[in-house]
């Protein structure tokens, strides 16, 4: 029995039929990334093709024609199936090492048939937090692929409260209170430059950078109030259609009656609403108390208790709110037990 062979066109003609061609998602291969062809309908010869590929829009490697163990720049080819003819299987190689957005075109007599794009991202890890009179300084511990300082941006959270937002890092770079540190002035993002937060309150703190639009570190850590008080826990904020937005208890340890604790909430630093002492539906405006064992006077502060901060979509629509949160301000819960803070939690609006 004869051998079988492949037939594809030599030249284009007049009637030649536009090729479709189907590139893989790029496969990372130790120092490479191999992009496999899935499908390139009908066959044609690989001299009738080229590619091109760009790094940031700038180019960084050109195959014209296509040809067997063809190289230039970062990207070569292989015709893993020795055809002549781009076809099913064959494979282009992308040198790793640098970060940035990729995009690999592939043509047929100058027109595009083939697209595939990626994201090279670098990759940062932060050191621990260390405290300062005045805050926190978390330094960055390692960064690959060194990017301008430019390229990154950086985003302080309390609980749920934004606290500083750096849309581009450079030296000396603040906002709020967040500020950031180009150490060595080398003009990159790299080991030892430093954030800076002047923040010292209790909660939990995030600390995240992004390169581009991409996260690629991220810090928590909390702070616990001042010893002395009962360990209060919270959780479960937010609100839905029904559920006014607020926060609630979680736990609390020993259990002590509610009418030792106090409540305030704070916008933009100062106290606007309170709730002095605790009781079942105590209420200033918006900022409201539940107790959910309405156990009365002998009740005590346990899981399952609840603050309101705001009004729920449905109150509103009933007419029974007495007025929303306005937006624009950064909020803080505050829950004392005599006089001593026994958990706190920032929220933006």
């Amino acid at each position: 029995m004869g051998a079988s062979a492949y037939f594809y066109a030599t030249a284009p003609t007049e009637n030649a039929r536009r090729p479709d061609i189907v590139l893989s998602d790029p496969q990372v291969d130790g120092t490479r990334m191999n992009i496999v062809v899935l499908n390139a309908t009908p066959l044609y010869s690989l001299t009738e093709y080229s590619a091109r590929l760009l790094v940031d829009n700038a180019s960084a490697g050109v195959l014209d024609p296509l040809t067997d163990g063809g190289s230039n720049g970062l990207l070569s080819f292989s015709d893993l199936d020795a055809d002549g003819s781009l076809s099913t299987g064959d494979r282009f190689t992308v040198n790793r090492g640098n970060a940035g957005d990729f995009v690999l075109f592939v043509f047929w007599h100058g027109e595009q048939v083939g697209l595939r794009g990626w994201r090279e991202s670098v990759a940062i890890t932060l050191a621990q937090e260390s405290p300062t009179p005045w805050g926190y300084i978390v330094d960055v511990a390692t960064a690959s692929l060194p990017r301008p300082l430019g390229e990154y941006s950086a985003l302080l959270k309390l609980d749920a409260g934004t606290y500083g937002r750096i849309g581009t890092l450079g030296d000396g770079a603040h906002d709020r209170n967040l500020s950031f540190a180009d150490r060595d002035g080398n003009g990159t993002l790299s080991a030892g430059d430093r954030f800076g937060v002047d923040l010292s309150r209790p909660g939990t703190y995030t600390l995240v950078v992004a390169w581009r639009t991409t996260d690629v570190a991220r810090r928590v850590w909390t702070r616990a109030p001042a010893s002395g008080a009962p360990a209060v826990s919270l959780c479960c904020f937010g609100g839905s259609y029904l559920t006014p937005p607020g926060v609630g208890i979680e736990s609390a340890d020993p259990l002590l009656p509610i009418g030792e604790y106090r409540a305030a909430l704070l916008q933009d630093g100062a106290v606007f609403r309170e709730l002095r002492p605790l009781a079942d539906g105590a209420a200033d405006g918006t900022f409201r108390f539940w107790d959910s064992d309405h156990a009365g006077n002998v009740s005590k502060l346990s899981g399952g208790d609840r603050f309101a901060f705001d009004c729920s979509p449905e109150e509103e629509l009933m007419g029974r709110c007495p007025g929303t949160l306005a937006s624009g301000h950064q909020y803080e819960f505050r829950l004392y037990w005599n006089d001593l803070l026994a958990a706190t939690f920032s929220f933006d609006k």
